[in-house]
């Protein structure tokens, strides 16, 4: 299999900047910002901050690192860790007591909180309030485990105490930590939560970490608040590779990711800046496709899940694009021409400012040839 001209795997990175693999020089390497700090699942397993325009290489799905771009999320709750802060954590049933900074967190830290049920009830709520959140759909998330070993389900609702979506958010916690996920839809506004807690016995105690709300269908990195709600601003992931590594007669584009569903478009491209030196791969997770945009108009696509890994190539020469998806080719066409003066890799568009991709991203390479289709099975199958 011929050598790639501009490769990127998650490893060496600043601020400000993400280091290709090839070329050596420093000519491939991606310029990164993100004008607030955020954070990720390092190495060892824990959740950590870095700092502003420090990309994200993310432990989240492996032991191998990637690339973690993010779309900007608000966390709607004001005081996310902390369980004593009375004026948004209350007690509609007046049976919990908590204490501040009792347990390890899954930042390592001591700094959860053990929530004490002190009625006899195999369940009961507790209230975060002080919200302001408007009609539209939630990702509700936090992290819980068992300290006294008698729970064995909860729920989240959102909106009236006993109303709304009462699903079971998870079916057994242990003793470890464990994120619970719900996507909640509101007609209109709200401003509480209401998180209930079942127990196998009449008591019991858990600790409750890192409680986030923000709007939409996924659920994000942490977003840690102490007082205020916070907003974490977008990845930017563009500039990678040159004129050597890019603008060739022919050529092959792959893609190890991991696509978020977050409900819009997204692209990632190159191209010379322009609308007219392109091509593009553009996601839609409304209709489960991702599409190829070129020059000469080319247009194909291929049924794809999102939120799993797939690794997509498209080859292109003249007269002669193909898409393979996890292995199998997908579709041709026989009319486009390639582009000429590429001299840049994005994560969005082609001016690195409009349809930002979100995901988790494994591998990236750029091949100066269109390889063969025994090769592009080998390199697409999962």
């Amino acid at each position: 299999m011929a050598i790639p001209t501009l490769t990127m795997i998650p490893s060496g990175y600043k601020a400000g900047k993400l280091y290709s693999v090839l070329p050596t020089n420093g000519d491939g390497d991606f310029t990164t910002t993100r004008s607030t700090t955020a954070t990720r699942l390092n190495k060892s397993g824990l959740i950590e901050t870095v700092l502003s325009n420090v990309p994200r290489l993310d432990y989240s799905y492996g032991s191998c690192p990637s690339l973690l771009i993010e779309l900007p999320k608000t966390n709607n709750i004001r005081y996310s860790e902390n369980t004593t802060a009375s004026s948004d954590w209350t007690d509609p049933l007046n049976e919990w007591s908590s204490t501040l900074n009792t347990q390890i967190s899954p930042s390592g830290e001591l700094s959860a909180d053990t929530m004490s049920l002190s009625a006899s009830r195999s369940a009961s709520l507790i209230r975060v309030q002080n919200m302001n959140l408007v009609a539209g759909t939630y990702a509700v998330s936090f992290w819980i485990k068992d300290i006294g070993g008698n729970m064995t389900g909860g729920t989240v609702d959102l909106g009236d105490v006993g109303g709304g979506d009462t699903t079971p958010s998870l079916s057994t916690v242990g003793s470890d930590w464990i994120r619970v996920k719900r996507i909640i839809t509101l007609t209109s506004t709200q401003t509480r939560t209401d998180i209930q807690i079942n127990f196998s016995g009449t008591s019991g105690q858990v600790s409750i970490w890192g409680l986030q709300i923000e709007l939409g269908t996924t659920e994000t990195s942490y977003i840690p608040t102490n007082g205020s709600t916070v907003t974490r601003a977008r990845d930017i992931v563009i500039n990678g590779g040159d004129l050597n590594s890019l603008d060739v007669v022919e050529g092959t584009l792959f893609l190890d990711l991991f696509n978020f569903d977050n409900g819009v478009q997204s692209i990632i491209s190159i191209s010379d800046g322009t609308e007219t030196n392109k091509i593009q791969l553009l996601f839609e997770p409304l209709l489960s496709r991702v599409r190829t945009f070129s020059t000469g108009g080319v247009l194909y696509h291929s049924n794809l899940d999102f939120n799993q890994r797939n690794k997509i190539a498209i080859t292109f020469k003249n007269n002669e694009y193909k898409t393979f998806v996890n292995g199998v080719l997908e579709d041709t066409d026989t009319s486009a021409t390639v582009p000429t003066g590429m001299d840049r890799l994005n994560f969005a568009s082609r001016s690195g400012g409009f349809l930002p991709f979100e995901g988790q991203v494994y591998d990236t390479r750029v091949y100066d040839a269109a390889l063969s289709n025994e090769e592009l099975i080998q390199l697409t199958t999962i």
